[in-house]
């Protein structure tokens, strides 16, 4: 009875007097608006920029501060919807601006994105890439030039340097030309890189440097270890590069090298699109396998590239970055050299090749290659030192780049070039591998191919017959008129040799 008459008493208070409402939480304050969260744009600079790497560069560049200003642009466009809600603004819109908040979280981003990245492009060749927004400069002409160059990199925070001349082509027999662009104009590159205060210097370099024809079993990134000979001048002024690029170095401009070996990918020209067309001609029938063995490797995709050279901008920021350094970049699997290229060629409905090319008749060919090259200023159909790099095992240690660029190799993309090149993938084979739907004009192809092939076949047989008969009638003459002194030579030298090792 007590206790009823106390709670009636607590509630006739209660009334009388209200209780005491819970303070309202303070609202939410909004978050800063995207457009004042950047004192200056992310300003960088690629050479080299006509290639595919650049190009894939940007790409990846792009979409990588696209995501930073989605999540900015979109927190804040959320907050605004939420808070439009909460002062009851009319249903019709709110439900109209839900539906286009994606829409418009897009469009304030395009908007804002020249405000947070700009990237100038330098090459000698035309760029004419279409789809580029005006967040991006192109500038032909080569990276020597003083005037253009002390130009484009103003207020610049970041040089990609790619570009480089030798690899192949008109210039791989020039030495001059090696040493002046790739040698001492990187040299005069630094220089103008430094004067206007650029922050962080990514060197591209290449296995050539280290390369003597002589097999590398996981080599390691050792500074300064060179072979006392290089292939060609490209490899040699390379080398030259490397040094002063680590000799660059210092607080204000920090620099790494990066190492490539055979890059590779959807779309790259040099050495992809090379190989698709000479599959595509049919006369992919031969491979070189010294002492029968096939030459192992590991080959650089355009992801890896990619991936290693924005990685290697993020290492450089920090204050204890290790600068100058070497660093591999390849897939993480070493493959054939010969048999990694199987995939397409089957997709291409051709059989694995037949032959075995003896390398010494393959470098005459890369010599002749190389000098018609050079006396027509065109690129050869393939260099020594390319016919090398296939006939030579070369495999790398990635673990310096693993564990202080964080680097981590992707799958190879051979998939994705095969479905390229080769058409709609159809089904796959008893192997699991694509295999593709060809039109009827790419069959009558293949036929013509195979008849082609089986006519110079029965030439060939006929060939040998036809000259062995003339050979032999021709020779007999020579061997009746000389038997005496072959006679002689028998029984005075020959003779006694083996009396000796009897």
């Amino acid at each position: 009875m007590k206790k009823l008459r106390k709670s009636i008493r607590r509630t006739a208070k209660n009334i009388k007097i209200g209780r005491k409402k819970a303070p309202e939480r303070p609202p939410t304050p909004p978050p800063p608006r995207p457009s004042a969260t950047a004192d200056k744009p992310w300003r960088v600079l690629i050479t080299g920029g006509a290639g595919h790497v650049a190009q894939q560069l940007v790409a990846q560049l792009e979409d990588q501060v696209r995501d930073q200003l989605t999540k900015e642009v979109g927190a804040w466009m959320t907050w605004e919807f939420e808070h439009n809600q909460k002062q009851h603004i009319p249903a019709k819109s709110v439900k109209r601006r839900r539906d286009n908040l994606i829409v418009l979280i897009d469009q304030e981003v395009e908007k804002l994105l020249r405000t947070r990245l700009q990237i100038v492009l330098v090459d000698v060749f035309d760029i004419g890439h279409s789809s580029y927004e005006n967040h991006v400069a192109l500038v032909k002409g080569s990276f020597t030039n003083e005037t253009k160059m002390k130009t484009a990199l103003e207020r610049v925070d970041t040089v990609f340097h790619l570009a480089a001349v030798g690899m192949t082509g008109y210039y791989a027999r020039d030495r001059a030309a090696c040493l002046a662009i790739n040698s001492i104009g990187t040299m005069k590159f630094l220089n103008w890189c430094k004067i206007q205060g650029v922050q962080r210097f990514v060197y591209v370099s290449s296995i050539g440097t280290i390369f003597d024809g002589k097999p590398l079993i996981n080599s390691e990134e050792n500074h300064g270890v060179y072979p006392d000979k290089h292939y060609n001048h490209y490899c040699e002024s390379k080398r030259h590069a490397e040094l002063i690029v680590y000799k660059a170095t210092s607080d204000q401009m920090k620099t790494i090298i990066l190492r490539f070996n055979g890059i590779y990918g959807p779309g790259e020209k040099r050495v992809t699109e090379r190989v698709v067309n000479f599959m595509k001609s049919g006369w992919w029938i031969a491979t070189c396998k010294p002492k029968g063995v096939e030459a192992v490797t590991q080959l650089s995709s355009v992801g890896n590239c990619v991936q290693a050279l924005i990685k290697a901008d993020v290492a450089l920021r920090y204050a204890d970055a290790k600068q100058g350094r070497i660093y591999n970049i390849m897939d993480r699997n070493p493959v054939g050299t010969f048999s990694f290229w199987n995939p397409l060629n089957e997709g291409f409905g051709f059989s694995p090749p037949f032959l075995t090319i003896h390398p010494y008749i393959l470098r005459v060919l890369a010599y002749i290659c190389e000098i018609i090259a050079f006396i027509f200023r065109l690129d050869p159909l393939f260099s020594v030192l390319e016919l090398d790099l296939l006939c030579v095992t070369t495999t790398f240690s990635l673990d310096r780049a693993i564990r202080e660029l964080y680097y981590r190799p992707e799958d190879s993309p051979m998939n994705e070039i095969v479905e390229m090149y080769v058409g709609r993938v159809k089904k796959k084979d008893l192997y699991g591998n694509p295999t593709a739907e060809f039109t009827e004009e790419w069959k009558k192809f293949l036929q013509r191919r195979t008849y082609f092939l089986k006519f110079m076949a029965f030439l060939a047989f006929v060939g040998v017959i036809v000259t062995s008969y003339y050979g032999f009638h021709a020779a007999v003459p020579f061997i009746e008129h000389y038997r005496g002194y072959f006679r002689m030579i028998y029984s005075r030298i020959i003779l006694p040799i083996i009396a000796i090792f009897i």
